[in-house]
Order: C-alpha cells, then structure tokens, then sequence
C-alpha cells in the first residue's frame, strides 16, 4: 500500500489575514508575511515569524488548543503555535500539528522522532488511531476498506504481531509467536483470507515430529477472515482447513505441511494424509500419487529417496493394508500405503502380510508346490493373489483360471477365482473346473511329455499339459516320451514304456503286450497303483 503523506499547505495571505481577523475589527495588520503585527484585542498575533494567541487578559494563551476557520491549532507552554508537533492530551489522544501549525485530519502520515520512523493514522477528529494502554488486545481500524492496526502509542502495526497486538520486533521466527501479519514497513494491511510466504530461513522444528522447516523448500501460512493465523487449538498437533475448495493442513506454528502427514497417531493403524509440495499445499484426494514415504512410513525408503505408488481416497486416506478398490479395479497396498505388484500375501484378517516378485525373491514354479523350497512354507502362510506386475501402468488385480505369469525358469498358468483368491491358497491342493491347483499354479504336464501325475488325496491322477485331468477305465493313452500311461477307475494305474505297443487290459488288469502269447497278455503292469512305478519324469506334484 502506498500512503500519502497529507500535510496542510503554507499558511496563504488569506489564512494569515484569517488568523489576524480573529483579533477583531481594531487589529492592525502591519506586515501580512512575517513582520510584527499587534493587536488591539483578544486573538491571533505573529511575533518574529512566530504565531501567538492572545486571550482577553492581554496574555498569551498557553497548552491549548484554538481553533481558526475551521482548523485547530495548538499552543505551547511558551504560548507559540507549535509545528511538526506530536501532542497528548489529558485522555491519552495523539494530535499531530504539520509544519503550518494546522491539526492532521484523515491523513497518513510518517513521522520520525529520536531516528525512529513510524506510520501513524489521524481520524476526522485529528485523533491518532491507537490502542488503549489498558487493554491486552488487538487495537485494528478499518481505513479505506483496509485493516490495520496500531499499538498504544499510535505507530502502525507492520510484519508479525502477537496475540496482545504487540509487534515482534528483530526477533528471528518471528512466525512462531506471532497471531497477525501486518505486511512491511510501508504497507501495514492485515492479511485477511490470504497466504503469507516467510521470506527466511528457519532452524525451528514443528510440533509434528520428524518435520524440520530447514528442508522446506518455503514457509506459507494462511490468515482467516478476522485476520488470525491459522493454527490447530490447545493439545492439537495438526488443523486442517478448506481454502478455496481444497483443503490444507497446519501445524502449531501455522506452517502450512505438505508431502505425508500422520493424521491418525494409532500405533496399531495409522493413516496417512498426502498434501501436495511446499509450493502448493492441498490435500490430494481420489487420486493417485507417486512419491516418496515419509521418515515415519518407511525410514529406509525415505532415506534412499525410493518412489513409491499410493492411493488416497475422497477423504485424503492413503489406502493401507490389504486390498481395495480403485475406479473398478483391485489394488493392493501395504501397511504404509505403497501399492504392491505381483505375488501378494494377506492374513486371515484381509491384513497385508507379505510380498513376493519374481526379480527380488527370484521365485520358480516349485516355490509353489514343493515343500521343501525355501519359499514354499512363506507363500503358503496365508491367502495368495497375483496382481499386474507393471508398476507404472498396470497393478490391477488378476481372476481367472489361466493367468500367465513369467517365474524365473519359465513363463506358467495361475488360476484365481473372482475374488482374487489364488486357488489351492495355502498350499492345499484345490480342484477347480477339472485341474487341479496349488497356491495358485496350475498343475500340468509338460508340453512335450504331454502328461503327468498329481497325487491327491485319493490317489494319483493323470493331467495333460492343459492341466486337465484324464479320466476313464482301461484306458491308455501314449505320452511324449514313447510310452503309454495307464487310467483305470479314473486315476493312474501305471507306465507301460513301450513306443510300439499298447498294453493289454483284461477284467480290470493291464498286462504287457507279448507277441508270442495266443492272447497277448505279458507281464502285468502297476499293480500296487503306487508311487514307486511312476516314473520321476512324469510327476507334476507329490505330497511330502
């Protein structure tokens, strides 16, 4: 704000001849711009240059003020009329005289006294805009549709002030205990409905642990409607605020926080809050946000700059611990929030509990069915699901009973049900649509082999390399390796490694095939229906 100094011009021939009317219709004016003049009566006279009033006893009128066409004037002790004077009267009101002598009315004005400038406001009245001494508030007065405010002895209020209207002078973070901001020395406007930037650098630390203003890039803060700064009540840590349809959050101090922020302090679930840069501010909601957590989310992360995805919900929640629905697809997110790809665990309580990719834990098909991997006994902890392994554009959530999926020694089929579910979670072999599953790999034979074994609770039985089971009685069907494997009453019954000849079935028995035999019946095969004659080749999976 520019202010102007408005001081009453130099007392004109016609103000003089004003002044020297007020004597009387006997006054002789002897010279109009600055010789003697006397009096006959009551009234203004100038000596030396110098105004008096004279009262009707013949004396000059001393500590008082006289009025002369429309304008005040004040006397001093010694009886002149006082210039560039500051006065206080009886009741504590400040007048100033400008250098003509004349009251300062609705005006502006900088005056300097022991070195010291200040601003200071005269009303209508000539009183100077001022807090009373006794009062322990904030004196503001509304001046051309402005605020501002002003101390006990009428200077202006500028930069930082204290609940008690106190201005907080050549004190570094001033921030801290200040309630108002007031702009610079030649502005004095209280900020009302508006952000501040702190132009300095401060050491402080906020009330909310692990945030250090150091490495804030800037310090804003923002100023409501009656002009005071934003900050939480007694025994809050944080308050949050819409301004302008978004919304922010502010600590003790009022700085305004950004990037993660606690917004509930529960040890067992906290949640988390992410409100955009120093720059900007607001709360970030149904959206994603790609970004580094917090110290307090995940110190290793934090520490190593590492970029996480996370979703925060139309509350400004980051989702957290399990999994949830985002825009009609299922993600999964972690205990801090961080969006997790490829194999995930979740407990018995739909909590997060672990994951698994194929690049960290390098993760081959038997780490799924073979008890004896090291990684068997952890995916098969809890309830395993698959989600898209591309980070940066895909870890939505895979169903259905042929998911493909590139392990470390091969690309396999998965199965998982609507729900996500892996089948056989748990490592509990599960039968879906005629093949069977273990935390969630489909269990088949290889291509080239065309088939195999899977020992289930009742017995073995015969897959393809669709993983389909094969049924039937008396039933034999070649492989890939030059031999026939054997199906009777549904389930394997044995090998028969002949590439020439079918063996021969007879009442439910299968022989191998003799040429020299009038029926053709050999020697008989697998009899016992047991694990021994499965050749190792052909198992795809066997309980341990």
């Amino acid at each position: 704000m520019k202010k102007t100094v408005k001081l009453t011009a130099a007392l004109s021939a016609a103000a003089l001849m004003a002044l020297a009317g007020a004597a009387g219709n006997n006054a002789v004016l002897s010279d109009i711009l600055g010789g003697m003049v006397s009096y006959a009566a009551e009234g203004w006279q100038q000596s030396g240059g110098t105004w008096y009033y004279y009262g009707s006893d013949g004396n000059p009128v001393t500590d008082e003020l006289k009025r002369s066409d429309g304008i005040w004037y004040y006397l001093g002790s010694d009886g002149t009329m006082q210039t560039d004077y500051m006065y206080e009267d009886e009741d504590e009101n400040i007048y100033y005289f400008n250098s003509d002598g004349a009251m300062v009315t609705n005006s502006w004005l900088l005056y300097e006294d022991g070195g010291e400038s200040n601003w200071y406001y005269f009303d209508g009245s000539g009183k100077a805009a001022k807090r009373k001494s006794d009062s322990d508030n904030i004196y503001t007065r509304s001046i051309d549709g402005k605020t501002y405010g002003f101390d006990e002895d009428g200077r202006m209020l500028y930069g930082w002030v204290d609940e008690d209207g106190e201005l907080i002078e050549d004190e570094e973070d001033a921030f801290m205990d200040a309630k108002y901001y007031f702009g610079d020395f030649d502005d004095g406007q209280m900020r009302k409905n508006t952000w501040e930037l702190y132009e300095e650098t401060s050491e402080e630390e906020s009330n909310v642990d692990g945030i250090k203003y150091e490495d804030k890039d800037e310090l804003w803060f923002f100023f409501d409607s009656s002009g005071k700064k934003v900050v939480p009540s007694e025994g809050k840590e944080t308050i949050e605020k819409t301004i302008n349809g978004s919304k922010y959050i502010f600590d003790q101090n009022g700085v305004m926080l950004s990037d993660w922020i606690i917004s509930s302090s529960s040890t067992a679930s906290p949640s988390f809050k992410y409100f955009s840069g120093d720059e900007d501010g607001h709360m970030r909601k149904e959206t994603w946000i790609y970004a580094v957590p917090s110290k307090e989310m995940d110190e290793e992360d934090y520490d190593n700059d590492e970029y996480s995805w996370f979703y925060v919900n139309k509350s400004g929640k980051a989702y957290t611990d399990g999994i949830d629905k985002v825009k009609g697809k299922k993600y999964a997110f972690d205990d801090k929030g961080r969006m997790q790809t490829e194999f995930v665990l979740l407990d018995g309580d739909g909590k997060f509990k672990d994951n698994f990719t194929v690049e960290d834990d390098d993760i081959e098909s038997d780490d799924f069915k073979d008890s004896s991997s090291d990684l068997f006994d952890d995916i098969s902890s809890g309830t395993l699901y698959y989600f898209d392994a591309d980070e940066e554009n895909g870890g939505q959530m895979k169903t259905g009973k042929s998911v493909k999926v590139e392990l470390a020694d091969d690309t396999y089929t998965f199965g998982f049900n609507k729900d996500g579910k892996a089948y056989g979670s748990g490592g509990k072999l599960e039968e879906e649509s005629r093949k069977y599953y273990i935390n969630g790999l489909l269990l088949a034979a290889d291509k080239e082999a065309k088939y195999g074994v899977v020992q289930t609770e009742n017995g073995f039985v015969v897959v393809n390399s669709s993983g389909t089971i094969q049924k039937g009685n008396k039933k034999s069907i070649k492989d890939g390796n030059g031999g026939y494997i054997l199906i009777n009453e549904d389930k394997y019954y044995g090998y028969y490694d002949d590439d020439d000849h079918k063996p021969v079935w007879e009442d439910g028995a299968a022989y191998e095939y003799d040429s020299d035999a009038d029926d053709k019946k050999g020697e008989p095969i697998g009899e016992d229906h047991g694990a021994s004659i499965i050749p190792d080749d052909m198992v795809v999976y066997r309980a341990n």
